[in-house]
């Protein structure tokens, strides 16, 4: 009986250790990092942005190419998926050879990008709010800026490099925060 009473007083006796999610404060970390870096070079960002998504669209059409054929062994091949990859394959040589011209779209396509995953975070936010979680607000904050910086790059698409500094920054925050209030909730 009294080697119970030592083991549960042993326990009682251990310090509560604080655990965090460092792969989230390290991404966080990160972002901030970026969000600088795009800040400090604007127009490079936007290059670079055209080219990553020129090279998503190549490889995506390239792999919906494969699946066609893969799947018209099967019969279920459809000519809209072929053209649908021929489109995505267009559009990636199109942003590769071309990426100032591109570059011009894409404030549009990341503003509404933006307000999307903005009004997701937002709505999250509510859901994780019921669940008892106390970070909620800061999720609740982070997709309100992500829905204004969406709507402002439809109305000033100059202000790409800013708008997306400034999303990537509140984002790498939010992950820091996260990160730290992880073991909260362990």
């Amino acid at each position: 009986m009294s080697k119970k009473k030592n083991k549960v007083k042993r326990t009682a006796e251990k310090p509560i250790e604080k655990k965090y999610d460092w792969s989230l404060i390290i991404a966080g970390i990160f972002m901030a990092a970026c969000a600088v870096g795009i800040a400090s070079l604007p127009g490079l960002t936007l290059v670079v942005i055209a080219t990553f998504a020129g090279a998503a669209y190549l490889v995506s059409g390239v792999g919906d190419v494969l699946a066609y054929f893969k799947l018209r062994k099967n019969g279920n091949g459809s000519l809209w998926s072929l053209l649908y990859a021929a489109f995505g394959i267009l559009i990636g040589l199109m942003m590769l050879l071309h990426p100032l011209v591109s570059a011009s779209v894409i404030p549009w396509l990341v503003g509404a990008f933006f307000a999307a995953f903005g009004a997701f975070e937002v709505v999250a936010a509510f859901k994780i709010r019921k669940a008892g979680v106390s970070s909620w607000s800061w999720a609740c904050a982070s997709g309100v800026v992500n829905v204004m910086c969406g709507v402002m790059l439809f109305m000033v698409p100059v202000m790409l490099s800013a708008m997306l500094a400034v999303v990537v920054a509140v984002r790498g925050v939010g992950l820091i925060v996260f990160g730290f209030a992880a073991g909260k909730y362990e």
